[in-house]
């Protein structure tokens, strides 16, 4: 696997700071957090392993920064757009002085020895298949492209534009993805998304990829045995995780982001946890439930000791009623 920098092509839009497609999950923290949960558990539970329910799990932790295999190519890429933004920068008080405030802060974030991470992980999916070329795929769809649907279902949601949301809690504008599959494939991609700068005398769209080049595209990097170490070496069940690196808690002195995670879960999929498809639980410090992960020779999920009633019993808690 290697990291790309996407380069910029002759006569191409240059796109800004100010993204539209980042900009649409805009709003104040409780909004935001309210859109993230939305966007990340309903794809899950279209995509249900077997009768029993779908398991959501979110999680903030800390992973040592030399377990990123890029964190070198993607400190000279935020140096890089944090220089750019300063030459367009005309006064303190102005927008670009915000987002250069933003990129001094993520350059300092990745030079530490540890960061912060918001971790989404769904249990009893199918896992991420196809590939980014096959926009008819759930790989093509979720991480080729923008604005596409699986018209075999209803075609609502936010037509692709759902996999920006957790871009809103990352503070250098990168995510990881890990996924098992039902055809028993491991799937690896990082993805981060910026706007156009120069690096080298070279122009760049701001697109940045940790996969593999096949030909004149990007794919997925799939394997048939799990990441050799660390945090992306954890998933042997089917399913994916999504790691927003650099994980930002706005106005975290005010506002409990676990709480208005729950307040959200229960306002948007009361009815899937009372149908019992749908188990959900924000895993952190002092709230986590303690769970038992046994597995077979094959790395299948064989036992756990946490069900639905502790999971309705969970949310219902947190609520206090």
């Amino acid at each position: 696997m290697k990291f790309y920098k996407i380069k910029h092509p002759i006569g191409g839009a240059k796109r800004g700071p100010k993204d539209a497609n980042i900009q649409y999950f805009n709003g104040d923290y409780e909004e935001k957090i309210d859109i993230l949960v939305r966007e990340t558990i309903q794809n899950p539970l279209d995509h249900p392993l077997n009768e029993g329910p779908v398991r959501i799990v979110f999680k903030q932790r800390y992973v040592k920064t030399d377990q990123i295999p890029f964190r070198e190519d993607l400190l000279c890429t935020l140096r890089s757009l944090k220089d750019q933004i300063t030459e367009y920068k005309q006064s303190e008080e102005g927008i670009a002085a915000e987002f250069e405030k933003f990129y001094i802060q993520a350059v300092k974030s990745l030079e530490k020895a540890e960061i912060g991470v918001l971790q989404i992980s769904d249990y009893n999916t199918t896992g991420l298949t196809g590939s980014r070329s096959d926009l008819k795929s759930d790989i093509g769809r979720f991480l080729g492209g923008v604005g596409w649907w699986d018209d075999s279902s209803s075609g609502g949601g936010s037509g692709g534009l759902g996999k920006f949301a957790p871009f809103r809690f990352s503070g250098v504008n990168f995510c990881l993805y890990s996924s098992f599959n039902t055809e028993q494939e491991y799937v690896y991609y990082g993805w981060g998304t910026n706007f156009y700068h120069k690096h080298d005398g070279k122009e760049y769209t701001g697109e940045t990829i940790w996969g593999e080049q096949l030909g004149n595209d990007f794919d997925v990097v799939k394997s048939n045995n799990p990441y050799s170490d660390g945090f992306l070496a954890e998933r042997r069940e089917h399913g994916t995780d999504v790691f927003s690196l650099d994980f930002i808690k706005d106005k975290q002195d005010s506002v409990d982001w676990q709480k208005e995670v729950v307040k959200s879960v229960v306002r948007n999929f009361f009815g899937a946890i009372i149908d019992k498809k749908l188990i959900v639980w924000e895993k952190v410090a002092k709230r986590e439930p303690q769970i038992q992960w046994l597995y077979t020779k094959n790395n299948t999920l064989k036992k756990e000791n946490f069900d639905q009633t502790d999971a309705y019993c969970c949310v219902l808690g947190f609520m206090k009623q």
